[in-house]
């Protein structure tokens, strides 16, 4: 959980801190308290220390997308603790570190790998050391395209979301490219099967063993414009194996603008739904993505806003994406404005969406 809001320290420097969590925890209604306070080394106005956050064992790991690094303003920082103590175990910076990268703006760490994303590439470290393993770089780099902007890792495989790419002629339509965790070697780009101006494919992705789920929340719905949509994908091969869509299609309802999978269920936010007349009230919807038979399907959730009771053994860590009755749902991440708008597609619509 962060605060980058936090101005105890410095007008957004920001703040994180690391809970311990002993038993089932979706329906409590105590606070568990809190092991550490991390805070940056170089605490910096605006650095947004605590932007993105992830923990794996013992090790934390904290991105800090504003933070200047030497002479490079905002060029970002990312820092992996110790969970337990706070202790400070390696800083890392982008190897190509350039003005306004915000390398930071997304980690995720599996063992002993962390993968970070930022302005431009996404990369492999070593969580103890700090070494770089790898870059994965997209293979038709372009200005503005933000790959780096959300990555995921499982096992060998990352994934890195370009939501601003220009696709065909589509502006912000957006890819993913799927890489070899280790060598940072190209397996498969993904693209919307749905390709769309502003469809922002790869806003958010995830990955579990085989699977990769991609988003798409930008995308139209018949006349429901930024309905949103999800694509599930082969890791392996990049193959389409679903597509995902809400049972309730709105205008601006964002669905896809977060998404998560464990082994064949995904969970997809769709932050912007009205629920029962309150406007932005969002929901989560639940689906069973493990491939049953040959080609691709529109699927249905398994539940919207409710996590099946067989997940919340003792010890689990339950991490969902929208607010359920009676629950909790740990996700607060404003979306990130494009950086300029074609001067051949309409200005109407809001550049913060």
């Amino acid at each position: 959980m962060s605060a980058f809001a936090n101005r105890r320290s410095a007008l957004l420097a920001g703040v994180a801190f690391v809970f311990l969590l002993t038993g089932p925890i979706l329906l409590v209604s105590a606070q568990p308290p809190a092991i550490v306070s991390l805070t940056s080394p170089n605490p910096q106005p605006n650095g947004e220390f605590g932007y993105s956050v992830a923990i794996s064992g013992n090790l934390a790991v904290v991105g800090a997308p504003e933070e200047s690094v030497g002479r490079y303003t905002q060029a970002g920082s990312a820092y992996v603790f110790n969970a337990q103590t706070g202790a400070l175990v390696a800083q890392l910076v982008d190897p190509d570190s350039q003005y306004y990268g915000e390398f930071g703006y997304y980690v995720t760490i599996i063992g002993s790998d962390v993968v970070v994303g930022g302005d431009g590439n996404a990369y492999t470290f070593n969580a103890r050391t700090g070494a770089l393993i790898a870059v994965h770089q997209s293979p038709n780099s372009q200005d503005s395209e933000e790959a780096g902007y959300s990555v995921a890792q499982s096992g060998d495989v990352v994934v890195v979301g370009a939501p601003f790419a220009n696709v065909s002629g589509d502006a912000y339509a957006g890819t993913a490219n799927i890489s070899n965790a280790a060598t940072g070697a190209l397996i498969a780009t993904l693209q919307s099967p749905n390709l769309q101006y502003f469809g922002d494919f790869g806003e958010s992705v995830a990955v579990s063993g085989r699977l990769v789920v991609v988003s798409a929340p930008g995308e139209a719905i018949g006349g429901n414009s930024s309905a949103g949509r999800a694509y599930v994908f082969n890791a392996q091969n990049g193959t389409l194996v679903a597509t995902l869509a809400s049972t309730n299609p709105q205008g601006d309802g964002n669905f896809g603008l977060s998404v998560a999978i464990s082994g064949g269920v995904a969970i997809v936010g769709a932050a912007g739904e009205a629920v029962n007349g309150e406007e932005y009230a969002g929901r989560a919807y639940i689906f069973n993505v493990a491939p049953t038979t040959a080609g691709s399907s529109t699927l249905t959730e398994e539940g919207a806003g409710s996590i099946p009771t067989s997940w919340l053994t003792a010890g689990a860590v339950v991490v969902v994406v929208a607010v359920a009755a009676g629950g909790v749902l740990l996700s607060a991440r404003r979306r990130r404005p494009r950086l300029s708008t074609p001067t051949h597609v309409s200005t109407a619509r809001s550049e913060n969406r």
